[in-house]
């Protein structure tokens, strides 16, 4: 039985270097060394056995077939074997196999020195670490020294570039510290840009002396009336950092808009008490304010609370203001007057109770409607003819007593 035979000529590389996620190229060649033609799928298996990728080629007997595939080095540092298959698909056998052993290396970076650690700053100063630190990994690598504040934002960073194994690295990094008064806990760190991870890194204690503002109470926190109604929120606000500031009481709407503000200048441990004089909004609703402290020293949200408005829409009474009539829902109301209420904005609403002096719509008359009103009309003409028989008798014996006599 005659059949084609696929055997590797070269694969390259079988030994490489490489940096974590680093891409590369493995080339190969294969022949058919068989005497038929055929059908040769080339496999890349990884160093778990998954097949990652393959290619498939038709090659006639003594054909060879050059290709290569594209992939991605392991994340891990360490020593790694995958292996290259040339699969016959047309009898299902595996025909030659090939091994290639990757070295994941990388750089490994540690602080040797930071210093200072701690600091106590004005709000908004400026602060300079000096460090130096020393890659001690198994391969040249790339680095960043990065200031994190408490959220895990990057504040400040600096790069460095093929730090060579054992190779040292002095520097220092300035940056602004943080804005709000008291103790806040930094980090300064150095990240493998390699590895994609940090490798080491310091904490940095930082204490600012800053005004900074409570909003001790505040009232009412809900709020229920009409349109355009005024109402007034109470406060107290004290200064509890360690500086003398300013502070601005706002209330905002739900998007951010500032309703109205007022300044407030207090030295350290000072308290003030104060009111903001509002109007609720314009249409009926349900709306979320909010009552906040803001810092005019260092342009920070130091405080706010918040103010629940239910909006609904003025109650109007029925007057002799104006002439109208009103039709509701089927029923016609008589000749009435009612007043219509306009809102300071502008906007006009009109509100009046109809459970009273409303009567069904006219509709055109039914032979019962007919029948029923000739019986009452002939029993109010019998009516008027009993009280003119009866006038009419009184009549005559008055006018008989008076004529006998």
């Amino acid at each position: 039985m005659t059949s084609a035979t696929f055997v590797f000529v070269s694969i390259t590389p079988t030994e490489t270097y490489k940096k974590p996620n680093e891409e590369f190229i493995i080339s190969y060649s294969v022949t058919n060394q068989g005497d038929v033609s055929g059908t040769c799928q080339v496999q890349l298996y990884d160093h778990v056995g998954s097949l990652i990728r393959y290619n498939e080629h038709i090659i006639d007997v003594g054909a060879t077939i050059d290709a290569s595939f594209t992939v991605y080095a392991p994340s891990e540092v360490g020593d790694y074997t995958w292996l290259i298959k040339a699969y016959n698909v047309d009898v299902g056998t595996v025909d030659d196999t090939g091994s290639i052993i990757i070295h994941v290396v990388a750089g490994s970076f540690q602080f040797i020195d930071v210093s200072p650690t701690s600091f106590e700053i004005e709000y908004g100063q400026s602060v300079t670490v000096n460090y130096s630190f020393t890659n001690v990994g198994n391969s040249s690598g790339n680095c960043q020294v990065r200031v994190v504040d408490e959220e895990g934002s990057v504040v400040e960073y600096k790069s460095y570039s093929d730090v060579p194994v054992s190779g040292t690295v002095s520097d220092s990094i300035t940056f602004y510290g943080p804005i709000v008064y008291g103790t806040h806990v930094w980090s300064l760190e150095l990240y493998n840009t390699d590895t994609d991870r940090v490798d080491d890194k310091e904490d940095l204690t930082i204490f600012v002396h800053a005004p900074h503002f409570d909003i001790l109470s505040y009232s009412p926190t809900s709020v229920t009336g009409t349109v355009g109604q005024s109402f007034r929120i109470n406060y107290r606000v004290q200064n509890v950092g360690d500086r003398p500031g300013t502070v601005r009481m706002q209330v905002v709407d739900e998007y951010g808009t500032v309703i109205t503000s007022l300044l407030h200048t207090l030295d350290p441990d000072y308290m003030v008490d104060y009111y903001l004089d509002l109007r609720l909004p314009s249409t009926p609703g349900t709306y979320t304010w909010f009552l906040q402290a803001i810092n005019n020293n260092t342009s920070h949200l130091d405080d706010q609370g918040t103010i629940i408005l239910q909006v609904t829409p003025p109650i109007v009474s029925i007057s002799e203001s104006i002439v109208g009539t009103v039709d509701v829902y089927g029923y016609v109301r008589e000749k009435e007057y009612i007043t219509i209420s306009e809102s300071p904005q502008g906007v006009v609403y009109v509100y009046a109770d109809i459970t009273e002096r409303t009567y069904p719509p006219s509709l055109p008359p039914t032979l019962v409607d007919i029948l029923m009103t000739t019986i009452t009309s002939f029993m109010n003409f019998m009516v008027l003819i009993m009280i003119f028989t009866i006038i009419s008798r009184l009549m005559r014996e008055v006018i008989y007593s008076i004529f006998r006599y």
